[in-house]
């Protein structure tokens, strides 16, 4: 994961603890083995985070068969945003790294 923030928030696992989310709770899980620096690399295993992803997904993304890679990147996101948002702001850490503003013939949209 190169993106610093988005690591940095899933590493200290008190930032989503609230959260009920197989989803979130396992990505966070599988961040943390990744980046953890006595961790050999071939002890982390995404199984389980593929597990989770595959029930968010309703079978949508699934171990074995081929997806197109930038729709899953696209799907992980969003519901890591949907899960991860609170009740009374919008405002998150997947928002905060990846709000783009686009500018198109001279008007500006989120």
């Amino acid at each position: 994961m190169r993106v610093t923030p988005l690591r940095n928030f899933f590493l200290i696992p008190k930032n989503y603890a609230h959260n009920k989310s197989p989803l979130v709770q396992r990505f966070g899980e599988l961040t943390r083995k990744i980046w953890h620096a006595r961790n050999f690399k071939e002890q982390v295993s995404p199984h389980e985070c593929l597990q989770a992803v595959m029930k968010a997904s309703i079978k949508r993304f699934k171990i074995g068969s081929e997806s197109d890679p930038v729709e899953f990147m696209s799907w992980l996101l969003n519901k890591l945003h949907e899960k991860l948002k609170s009740s009374k702001k919008n405002h998150n850490i997947i928002y905060e790294c990846f709000q783009v503003w686009i500018f198109y013939n001279g008007t500006v949209s989120l």
